[in-house]
C-alpha cells in the first residue's frame, strides 16, 4: 500500500514539474520575443512586395509587420507572381535579418541578392501560399 501511494506521488510530482517547466520554457520564448520586437525588429529596414492576384496584401502585411515593430519602408507589387513566400537578404550574407523574419513568421524561402545602393535590409515577396503563412491578412481591417 505504501509502495502504491509513494509511486503515485512521485508520478504526481513529475507531471507537476513538468508543467511548471513547460509553463516556464514558453514564458521564456515570449519574453525573448518580446525583447526582440522592441530592438532587433526597429533595426530592420523592410520592403514587402505582392506576388499575387490579390490585391492590397502587400499594405495588408505592412501594417502587421509595423505593429511587430519592423521598419517597413516600402510596399507595393511585385513584378512576378511567385506560388511562395519569399524572405530575400538585401544587405549582409550572413542573411541574419531574413533568417529573423522567415523565423518570426515561419517562412520557409529565404535567398540573398545583394546590393550595396539598396536602402532596405530584407524584401519580403507575398507569393500564393499567403494563406498558409498570413491566414488573417484576407480579413484584416487596417485602418492608415
Amino acid at each position: 500500500m505504501l509502495r502504491k501511494i509513494l509511486i503515485v506521488f512521485v508520478i504526481a510530482s513529475f507531471s507537476g514539474f513538468m508543467v511548471l517547466g513547460y509553463s516556464a520554457l514558453k514564458a521564456h520564448k515570449r519574453r525573448v520575443r518580446e525583447k526582440e520586437k522592441y530592438t532587433l525588429n526597429k533595426k530592420i529596414r523592410v520592403e514587402i512586395l505582392n506576388g499575387t492576384n490579390v490585391p492590397d496584401l502587400a499594405r495588408r502585411l505592412t501594417y502587421v509587420m509595423r505593429r511587430d515593430s519592423f521598419d517597413v519602408l516600402i510596399y507595393g507589387t511585385s513584378r512576378t507572381k511567385l506560388p511562395k513566400t519569399v524572405v530575400v537578404e538585401r544587405r549582409d550574407s550572413s542573411m541574419d535579418y531574413a533568417n529573423h523574419i522567415a523565423s518570426w513568421y515561419g517562412i520557409k524561402e529565404k535567398t540573398i541578392e545583394i546590393d550595396p545602393d539598396h536602402i532596405i535590409d530584407v524584401s519580403v515577396i507575398i507569393g500564393a501560399d499567403y494563406k498558409k503563412i498570413f491566414p488573417f491578412l484576407d480579413t484584416l481591417k487596417a485602418i492608415y
